[in-house]
């Protein structure tokens, strides 16, 4: 009977030891849980920082900005890149009717066209307008008469022909015609008890 039931707890003894190795078993042999993956964030594109104006200016050219009345709707259709030829209008010299209107710039590229108020001149609106030109136009622009109208007269992009064009004036008896200018009376500019003498220079 002893044996009997030594031999019933050795098979239950070897039983469990079997059932714990199969667990341990199983246990070392579960493969590893998966291990979430994270995306790389991607680099974020920053747009490249925007010109100064400064740096907008083709090399060798001069950045000049104009102010332009609303006179007709040509201005306000205007922009960057159209080419235009610039005038100067002033009264005629020693009279009090007429105008007279020279060719300043011809085929003067537009760089920036900007739109403000303006009360004064009777003028409810101007435009800046920014043209780019040589040293040479620069300086021709700055020499103008500060109380000249500036108009700005639209051209084809295509068309590279650069005119020259003698000074044009208006006058309602006269109409339109070349304008010369006159010439001065240089006994009006020696002053009383001097005298005004030429002398060529080589």
């Amino acid at each position: 009977m002893r044996n009997v039931r030594g031999l019933i707890a050795l098979t239950f003894s070897i039983l469990l030891a079997f059932i714990a190795a199969m667990a341990a078993y199983r246990h070392m042999n579960r493969p590893p849980p998966a291990i979430p993956t994270v995306a790389a964030a991607e680099p974020v594109k920053t747009a490249p920082p925007a010109k100064r104006f400064s740096q907008r200016i083709e090399t060798g050219m001069r950045a000049v900005t104009l102010v332009v009345d609303d006179m007709t709707d040509t201005v306000g259709e205007l922009a960057p890149g159209d080419q235009v030829d610039v005038l100067a209008v002033t009264p005629i010299p020693g009279e009090t009717d007429g105008r007279v209107s020279r060719l300043l710039l011809s085929g003067a590229r537009i760089m920036d066209v900007e739109s403000h108020a303006k009360s004064r001149g009777g003028h409810a609106h101007a435009f800046k307008v920014t043209l780019t030109v040589t040293p040479g136009e620069a300086a021709a622009i700055a020499s103008a008469d500060p109380s000249a109208a500036i108009r700005l007269i639209a051209r084809n992009p295509g068309d590279d022909l650069r005119e020259t064009q003698p000074p044009t004036a208006f006058a309602a008896d006269r109409g339109i015609q070349v304008y010369a200018s006159q010439q001065r009376d240089m006994t009006r500019l020696i002053a009383p008890g001097m005298r005004a003498i030429t002398l060529e220079v080589k």
